[in-house]
């Protein structure tokens, strides 16, 4: 009997993935629970594995292909014993009933054009013909932002109040933008509004540059901004002297915790003191965090991942450092589980590394603050004693914050702590 592999749902969030690559090919034996499918959300890479042991009688995706959560795969041939062992007997029914003559098929952005159209268009808009039909085929992208995902509207002067046209709404979904992409775009319409004409003028320019699809790690750290940049974010700095800190990093046994761990760890202890400055404004409530995790920023191949450290408060540093290690590995690999993404409260992200001193990082989403450590640098300190400047080792620190929930006199109050305790790093 035949037993259909799927595309389960990896994430609360997800919607669908994109085939990395394909383990199994028709005739080949498999195993339970081996890993036969990768695949790639907007946050990682995960294995599919087989529900059963079988023979693979169907491979119905093509590496490179997206698929939504639930897509058939393919099939596995597997005896009514193993079916009744594996308790698969409802999936081997369904598999019985399904027409083997429809098969999975990619998600693609001419998919919800014609179904927004609901058929033949028989008026077909300028695109469809004439100089501007060689911009379709060129600008076709998958459209993979996540599903339920809020589209910002662009408002103001240039798109005629935000409103646009049955055919414009058409023709962005089949082109896989958005509306905020028509920002970029002089209307010649009534009030200045942009026309399907205007659209099509734009995308024909677009066409003779170098246009490619858009990797689901850059889609997904594009919609996080675009969701963070709703609110009023605000940045607050001031530089903390490293010395102390350097020193106790020397001395310390390997593995030797990183300059982004002892900030992990200043910060998750400041907070203990002032919880109310991570708390999320949702309605007309703020919601106060029970457990102090923190997201780490780790850079990636095409974006940017935060793992997350949990009860920062309750360890020692030195405990810390296993853990934020495997996480970091975790991340470069893309091997992180959904559950490594939620639940923290703020985030760290340390961007000496690039010899940037000073940078306005931006909260996530769902967090209120994010804390920023810049460059080391040699600056000169006043020594009151030999009436002479002395070079000490400092860096800039900057906290974003989402103003709607706590104000710039706390924020620096806050601040100050985390510095206090990096110049006193035997409190960590």
């Amino acid at each position: 009997m035949r037993i259909p592999i799927t595309m389960p749902q990896l994430g609360e969030s997800m919607a669908e993935a994109t085939i990395v690559s394909l383990g199994i090919k028709p005739g080949q034996t498999v195993r339970a629970d081996q890993d036969i499918i990768e695949v790639e959300t907007n946050k990682a890479v995960f294995q599919v594995t087989s529900s059963c042991d079988g023979e693979i009688t169907e491979v119905l995706v093509e590496r490179g292909g997206t698929y939504g959560v639930g897509a058939v795969l393919g099939y596995i041939e597997a005896t009514e014993s193993e079916i009744e062992k594996r308790g698969l007997g409802r999936a081997a029914e369904a598999a019985a009933t399904a027409s083997a003559e429809t098969p999975s098929v990619p998600l693609r952005a001419e998919d919800g054009a014609d179904a927004m159209h609901g058929g033949p268009d028989l008026n077909p808009p300028v695109w469809a013909t004439g100089q501007y039909a060689s911009s379709t085929a060129a600008l076709h992208v998958d459209k993979r932002l996540p599903a339920a995902a809020p589209v910002v509207p662009t408002r103001g002067a240039g798109h005629g109040g935000g409103f646009l046209s049955p055919r414009l709404r058409a023709r962005l979904s089949e082109a896989g933008l958005t509306e905020n992409d028509l920002s970029a775009i002089g209307g010649t319409g009534t009030n200045g509004r942009v026309t399907s004409d205007d659209l099509e003028r734009y995308l024909f320019a677009l066409a003779a540059n170098d246009v490619s699809p858009a990797m689901p790690m850059r889609l997904s750290v594009a919609d996080a901004m675009r969701r963070s940049w709703s609110r009023p974010l605000a940045t607050v700095g001031r530089l903390v002297k490293l010395d102390a800190l350097l020193a106790h990093r020397a001395a310390a046994v390997d593995p030797k915790p990183g300059p982004a761990l002892y900030a992990v760890r200043a910060l998750a202890l400041a907070l203990t003191d002032d919880r109310q400055s991570a708390a999320r404004l949702i309605g007309n409530k703020l919601v106060v965090p029970k457990s102090i995790d923190i997201g780490c920023a780790v850079e990636v191949d095409e974006g940017i991942m935060v793992p997350v450290l949990r009860k920062v408060d309750g360890k020692p540093l030195a405990e810390l450092i296993a853990p934020y290690r495997a996480l970091v590995e975790a991340a470069r690999k893309r091997t992180l589980t959904p559950a490594d993404f939620a639940g923290s409260i703020a985030s760290v992200t340390n961007y000496g590394p690039f010899e940037l001193e000073w940078a306005t990082p931006i909260p996530l989403p769902d967090e209120s603050l994010i804390l920023g450590l810049g460059a080391t640098r040699k600056h000169p300190e006043w020594d009151a004693e030999i009436e002479d400047w002395m070079p000490i080792n400092a860096a800039q620190l900057t906290l974003s914050f989402d103003h709607r929930v706590i104000d710039g006199g706390r924020a620096g109050r806050l601040l100050a702590k985390v510095v206090s305790l990096l110049e006193a790093p035997d409190q960590l």
